[in-house]
């Protein structure tokens, strides 16, 4: 049985690991595919069979500080990526598929309809990857900047409006009870 000191100094060790920020770096870390499509780590001293890579600026800086994480929960964190760019072609486009993957955000290109029933919104609209409806809630719709929105429909998946001003202004007219 533990003693209640040893309790303490464990948790006191797991939260300055947790503060710990290391940096990845091309000399010291090999990413690579698995036969599942997922992505793995080698570094030196320890390989990761599976990791998870999240942007933390997704928005304004995407190839900027990435995230790498174990795939279980609590997700730890592994070590941070800087700058894709200074990764060579082969590995970056590696990371690149994961990113693409993981933040997939079909375009919205044109809205043939919007309906709102008991607090719901229901989409038919034309994306980049093709026709698509959805669902939202009153959370869906979040605007990044005056012309930019990205709407999250109920089952997380994301899609972007680049510039509201390209649409027509009865597209615009159903989108803007939303913004």
């Amino acid at each position: 049985m533990k003693q209640p000191n040893d309790v303490i100094r464990e948790q006191e060790k797991e939260a300055e690991r947790a503060l710990e920020m290391r940096w990845l770096t091309p000399g010291e870390a090999v990413f690579s595919p698995t036969e599942g499509g997922f992505l793995a780590l080698h570094t030196p001293g320890q390989d990761y069979p599976r990791v998870l890579l999240y942007r933390t600026f997704p928005f304004t800086d995407p190839e900027r500080l990435l995230s790498v994480r174990e795939p279980e929960e609590p997700y730890r964190e592994i070590g941070l990526i800087d700058d894709l760019a200074a990764w060579d072609e082969e590995q970056a486009a590696l990371l690149r598929r994961q990113l693409a993957q993981r933040y997939f955000m079909p375009q919205i290109q044109s809205i043939r309809e919007i309906k709102e029933e008991y607090g719901y919104s229901y989409w038919d609209v034309a994306t980049t990857s093709g026709p698509c409806r959805f669902t939202c809630d009153h959370n869906g719709v979040v605007k990044l900047s005056e012309t930019r929105l990205v709407i999250t429909d109920v089952d997380g998946n994301r899609f972007e409006i680049p510039d509201v001003t390209a649409l027509t202004a009865k597209e615009l007219r159903m989108v803007d009870l939303f913004m």
